[in-house]
């Protein structure tokens, strides 16, 4: 078989390889205590940039340190808060085999509505006390998705139905530097290199 008509089977392992690659770089790891809860989750890629998330029940001026600035938020616009709860029902808000987290809102820490939960991801619209959330909801009925563009009041507490997503950089860089940068594998590197020699080779034999 001569290397020209290899070529479309090179290339469809190479997408494969490469689409295999990359969702295994993005995998967050959950994190579930001893009865189950889902408590948040680390390596949580929003955007190339890895954060780690905590959920937890309170308010904005109790939780953000004030609530009265932009420095005390991970994210500074709604478009950065929207990516960042995508990333949550795509990465955390999903079935795997340590609980049906996309489908029973009972399952993720701060939520005993059976019916509805929703986490928040608060951004500053400005530095002063001017602060929006994006969200998740999770139901029974399956995850849905949308950004609230409402204004939150920094001292209510959240309900039976509303959590926070804390997030901060992943890794030992702490939450005032910028998140890690999503790592790419060591294997792309040996596969790329792969590809390079059997394309050498086929020169040769031409």
């Amino acid at each position: 078989m001569r290397l020209t008509k290899l070529k479309p089977l090179f290339l469809a392992a190479t997408v494969a390889a490469f689409a295999g690659m990359a969702a295994e770089a993005r995998a967050a790891v959950l994190l579930v205590d001893d009865t189950g809860q889902l408590t948040g989750a680390q390596d949580v890629d929003v955007n190339g940039t890895l954060y780690d998330v905590t959920f937890a029940d309170g308010s904005c001026v109790g939780l953000f340190d004030g609530c009265d600035q932009a420095a005390d938020f991970a994210f500074n616009s709604k478009a950065d808060a929207f990516d960042a709860s995508l990333a949550l029902l795509e990465q955390v808000f999903v079935n795997t085999e340590q609980g049906s987290f996309g489908d029973d809102p009972t399952l993720i820490s701060g939520c005993t509505d059976a019916l509805l939960c929703r986490a928040f991801v608060p951004f500053a619209v400005s530095d002063v006390v001017n602060v929006a959330v994006s969200g998740v909801s999770v139901s029974e009925e399956g995850p849905i998705f949308a950004i609230l563009e409402i204004d939150v009041d920094p001292l209510a507490p959240t309900s039976e139905r509303e959590i926070y997503a804390l997030f901060a950089a992943a890794g030992p860089g702490g939450p005032d530097t910028p998140g890690a940068d999503v790592p790419a594998p060591s294997a792309l590197l040996l596969f790329a290199a792969g590809l390079a020699g059997l394309a050498a080779a086929g020169r040769r034999r031409r």
